[in-house]
C-alpha cells in the first residue's frame, strides 16, 4: 500500500499520514483477527478464563477450568470479557483488546514524538517503524496480555516525560496524575513489573539531566495514584483468596525472576539480544543510518535520552531475569521506534545518502533471496507437497507476489530520490508480506493453531454431560472449545498444579487407576477422552477399545 501522504493532494501531511496508518493498522491487526482458530494454550486460556468470568459472574477470581489462576491479575480478563461479550465468543473477540492496544500505542508514540521533536514526518515515522516491526506484529494479534501492558507501560512514561519536561505545577500534577492511572493500569494487567520499569527509566534519565532532585518529588504522585487504582481489586481479592498474594509474588515475579527453573523458561543473560535485533526486523536493516546521526547535538534532546533509558535499561532488566520469553521485551520497541525515526529524518535532513545506499543493499539481496526461494518451492513438487496440501497449493503465489512486490520496493528505494519513499521502504515491504501471513500460512502445518480446529471438528462427538478427560497441553483448548468448567487433568497437572492444590478441586486430577474407575462407573455418560500421544504411553496401561476414536498430529481424541 502506498502512503497517502506520498501523494499529491489537499490534506495536510499529518491527516494523510495519520489515515495511511489507520488504513494499514486496520488491514494488518483488524481485519485478520478472526482468520485462524484460536492458538493453544496461550490464546485458549486467556479466552477461556475471560469466558468463565462471563459465565459464572465471578470478575475478582480468574479461574482456568474452573480452578483459581493466578498467574496474573484482572484487567486483562476484564477487556476480554468485554470484547466477548460485544462481538461473541470467537476469535476476533478475544484478540480485539491485544490488537488495538497495539494502535493505542502507536498514536501514544506518534503524539510523543509530534510534541517534542517538532516534526510531522518524524512524528508519523515513528508510529509506522512500530506498527511495522516483525515482533509487533506478530505478538500484536495474538490474544496474549503483552501489548496490553505495553501500551499502559508507553502511557505511563510518555505521561511522566510531559510532566518532567513541564514548567506549570497544575498541568504537571494533571500529566501526572494520568501517568499513575495508566501504571495501575499496567499493575492490574501484569503486576509489579509495572512500578519497577518506570523506575528503571526515570533514575537514569533524571542524574543524565543533571536532575536528581527530581526523582523524589515527581514520582510519588504517580505511585500513589497507581496505588488507588488498584487497590479496589487488591483488597476484594485478599477479601476471597487470602493465598493470592503470597503465590502471585512468590511464583510469578521472585521465582519468575530469580529462578533457573526450565518450566520458567530459564535462559542465559544474553538470550535476548539476538531475539531483540531480529524482531526489530526489517527497520533493523537501517538502524546502521539513523545511529550515524547520535552525535552530541541529538543526544542533548529530553526525549531521545528518555528512549535510550528506557530502551536499554528495559533491555537490561529483561535479560537479568532468569525466566525469559521473547515477547518481555515488547516494552522495548516504542523507544526503539522514536529512536529509530529521529535518526531516519536527522540523517536524510543533513547526511549524506550514501550511508543509506549501502544499508538498502541487504534488503534488496533478502528481498530476492525470497523470491528465488519461493519460485524453487513452488516448481519443486517434493518440497511444495510438505508445506502445502494439494488444495491449498495456491497460498504459496500469495508469498511470491508479495515477495516480487516487496523487491520492487526496494529496488524504486534506493533508485528514487524522494526521501519519504526511502524511508519508509523498509517497513512497507515488511507490510506486504504482514497483510498475506492470515491468508498464506497452512493451519494444518501449526500444532499452535490447529488443535482447537481440530477438536472443533469432533464437536458432534461431545454432548453436554460428557465427562472430559485432558492432559495439561490440552485442557485450555478443550475447555474453551467445549465450554467446559470441570475437565478432568490426567496423570501431568501442569499449569493447573496449583488450583488441583485446594482440597475443593483435588478431585479433578486423576490418575491411571482413576482413570479406570471413571471408565467403570461413567453410569450412563460418555467419557471423551483428549490428550497427548505419549501421555497415553505413559499411562501404562491396557486401553479398552472406544466407541470412536480420532488423531490429529500427536494428540489422540477417544470416545467411551
Amino acid at each position: 500500500m502506498i502512503p497517502i501522504f506520498l501523494c499529491p493532494g489537499n490534506f495536510t501531511m499529518i491527516k494523510k499520514g495519520l489515515i495511511s496508518l489507520a488504513i494499514l493498522f486496520l488491514l494488518l491487526y483488524i481485519a485478520p483477527l478472526n482468520m485462524r482458530p484460536v492458538n493453544t494454550p496461550d490464546e485458549a486460556r486467556y479466552g477461556e478464563i475471560s469466558r468463565e468470568m462471563l459465565d459464572t459472574g465471578d470478575f475478582i477470581v480468574p479461574r482456568l477450568n474452573g480452578l483459581r489462576y493466578f498467574e496474573k491479575p484482572v484487567l486483562g480478563y476484564w477487556l476480554n470479557a468485554a470484547s466477548m461479550a460485544l462481538f461473541g465468543d470467537n476469535g476476533f473477540a478475544i484478540r480485539f483488546p491485544s490488537a488495538l492496544a497495539v494502535g493505542l500505542t502507536a498514536l501514544t508514540i506518534f503524539l510523543l514524538v509530534h510534541r517534542f521533536h517538532g516534526r510531522d514526518e518524524t512524528a508519523l515515522l515513528s508510529a509506522f517503524i512500530y506498527i511495522t516491526f516483525i515482533e509487533v506484529y506478530g505478538v500484536g494479534t495474538l490474544c496474549v496480555m503483552d501489548n496490553l501492558l505495553n501500551l499502559f507501560m508507553t502511557a505511563t512514561l510518555g505521561c511522566f516525560f510531559i510532566a518532567s519536561t513541564n514548567k506549570t505545577v497544575r498541568n504537571r500534577n494533571v500529566w501526572l496524575l494520568l501517568s499513575g492511572i495508566f501504571c495501575g493500569a499496567a499493575f492490574l494487567t501484569k503486576g509489579f513489573l509495572a512500578f519497577v520499569l518506570p523506575a528503571l527509566t526515570a533514575i537514569p534519565f533524571f542524574m543524565w539531566e543533571r536532575r536528581g532532585r527530581d526523582m523524589f518529588t515527581l514520582a510519588w504522585l504517580p505511585y500513589l495514584v497507581a496505588a488507588a487504582v488498584s487497590l479496589p481489586w487488591c483488597l476484594m481479592i485478599t477479601l476471597r483468596e487470602p493465598d493470592f498474594w503470597r503465590y502471585f509474588l512468590w511464583k510469578e515475579h521472585f521465582q519468575r525472576f530469580l529462578s533457573a527453573d526450565s518450566s520458567m523458561h530459564a535462559q542465559p543473560f544474553w538470550f535476548f539480544i539476538p531475539f531483540f535485533l531480529a524482531s526489530a526486523f526489517p527497520w533493523i536493516l537501517v538502524i546502521p543510518v539513523a545511529i550515524g546521526q547520535y552525535k552530541r547535538e541529538l543526544l542533548r534532546k529530553p526525549l531521545v535520552r528518555f528512549c535510550l533509558c528506557w530502551m536499554i535499561l528495559s533491555l537490561v532488566f529483561f535479560s537479568a531475569s532468569s525466566g525469559k520469553l521473547i515477547t518481555y521485551i515488547l516494552p522495548c520497541f516504542p523507544p526503539l521506534a522514536v529512536l529509530v525515526a529521529i535518526g531516519l529524518t536527522e540523517y536524510f535532513r543533513y547526511g549524506s545518502k550514501s550511508i543509506f545506499n549501502y544499508c538498502s543493499v541487504m534488503p534488496v539481496v533478502l528481498t530476492g533471496l525470497m523470491v528465488t526461494v519461493l519460485l524453487l518451492i513452488a516448481f519443486t513438487p517434493a518440497l511444495h507437497r510438505k508445506i502445502y496440501v494439494p488444495e491449498e497449493g495456491y497460498k504459496l503465489w500469495y508469498y511470491i507476489g508479495a515477495a516480487v512486490f516487496c523487491f520492487a520496493i526496494m529496488i524504486k528505494s534506493v533508485l528514487t530520490q524522494n526521501r519519504l519513499w526511502r524511508m519508509v521502504a523498509p517497513g512497507l515491504s515488511a507490510a506486504a508480506i504482514m497483510l498475506l501471513f492470515p491468508f498464506a500460512v497452512p493451519v494444518e502445518n501449526s500444532v499452535h493453531a490447529g488443535m482447537t480446529a481440530f477438536l472443533d471438528s469432533q464437536k458432534d462427538h461431545i454432548t453436554a454431560d460428557t465427562f472430559l478427560v485432558s492432559d495439561y497441553r490440552t485442557v485450555q483448548a478443550v475447555c474453551y472449545t467445549y465450554k467446559s468448567r470441570d475437565a478432568y487433568l490426567f496423570l501431568n497437572n501442569g499449569e493447573l498444579r496449583y488450583g488441583l492444590s485446594y482440597q475443593d478441586s483435588s478431585g479433578r486430577s486423576i490418575n491411571t487407576a482413576g482413570l479406570k474407575k471413571l471408565l467403570d462407573d461413567q453410569d450412563n455418560r460418555q467419557v471423551a477422552i483428549i490428550i497427548k500421544e505419549t501421555t497415553k504411553s505413559r499411562a501404562g496401561m491396557l486401553w479398552p477399545d472406544p466407541v470412536y476414536q480420532a488423531s490429529w498430529k500427536d494428540f489422540w481424541f477417544a470416545i467411551y
